[in-house]
Formats: C-alpha cells, structure tokens, sequence
C-alpha cells in the first residue's frame, strides 16, 4: 500500500537501454531519431537527435496513472531527465499542439525545438472531392475510454437527433455494451 518507484523507468533500466542504443546504433548516420522519448532520456547521442511523441512522461503518468502510487521524488527524476534530454533535442515533433504545450508548461522547457505535427500517414492528395454525400463519421483511438470515445459516442447522439441516417465507425479498443449498441 506504499507508494514505490516507477520500475519500468529504473535509473538501471534506462542506463541499460542507453548501452544498448549505443552498441546497437549507426555510427556514420547523420543523425538519430526515437519514437518516444521516456526510453532514451539516459542515451546521450554524439549525434543531433530528433523524436516524435504524441505526450510526455509528466502528461502520460497524469492520464493513466495514479500519482499516489508513485514515490514523488522517482517521478521528479524521470520527469527532469526526460526535460533535459527534450531540451538537448534538434527537434520533438508532437502529435498535436495541446500535447506539446503540456511538455513546455510540466517542464518550463523552451519551445524552440519543438513543434507539433499531427499523426498521420503521407497519403497523396486526391485529383478531386469523391465525397458522395451521407455522413459517416470515424473514431480512432485504442483506449476509449480516456481518449474520449464517450464524448464521441455522446456527440454522434446528438447528431443523430437531426441526422438518423449518419453512422459512426469505431476502429481500435472495443467500446463498452452500451455504446456498441447504439444504433448507427
């Protein structure tokens, strides 16, 4: 029942993976790039480096984690590591702008590296708008229910209200009964 360390970020795990990286990596790249930058905070690249994020460790533990259960002190020195090393960065591209402004305000880091990219695939522009009318609407998202799916779910009722025929799609966590049931 007492708080304890975050043992997937141990200070030996991370100086563990920071061996690893570095016998593992391209000496003659021009630079280094990371999905995700919690796992490499102890790798000190010779190299510029760059990564891509969709949230920072101080965020991810706010949303998915009871702080409660964690020594204070353990998630201060994940979460000051991981502000040098984004700080450090040639770049961390973040997938949306509200993420990146939770890592300057947790951190007090300046934003000069970092930008916000969005999260999507490089698909070519289509010659033209196929749109053939109907509304269907698509949500994303692995968890459902802290990445929103209720509000979603909440909003196409709504839409339904004016709009019978639209349909909503649903791709990645299975949403609860009561959503799955809903009609469209």
């Amino acid at each position: 029942g007492l708080a304890g360390s975050f043992h997937f970020f141990s200070p030996g795990g991370l100086l563990a993976i920071a061996r690893a990286v570095e016998q593992g990596v391209d000496n003659t790249a021009d630079c280094d790039f990371f999905h995700g930058p919690t796992a490499w905070i102890m790798y000190d690249s010779p190299r510029p480096y760059f990564a891509y994020t969709d949230t920072c460790f101080s965020t991810y533990v706010e949303l998915y984690q009871d702080r409660t259960q964690f020594l204070e002190d353990d998630l201060k020195r994940i979460c000051d590591a991981e502000a040098r090393w984004l700080s450090r960065a040639a770049g961390v591209f973040f997938g949306t702008r509200w993420a990146l402004d939770q890592a300057i305000n947790d951190y007090s880091i300046p934003a000069r590296n970092l930008s916000a990219v969005g999260a999507a695939g490089s698909v070519a522009i289509p010659k033209r708008d196929e749109y053939a009318g109907g509304m269907n609407f698509l949500f994303i998202a692995y968890d459902f229910e802290r990445k929103g799916g209720r509000i979603c779910a909440k909003a196409f009722r709504n839409v339904q209200t004016q709009f019978p025929e639209a349909r909503l799609t649903i791709v990645g966590g299975r949403p609860p009964a009561e959503v799955n049931e809903m009609p469209g």
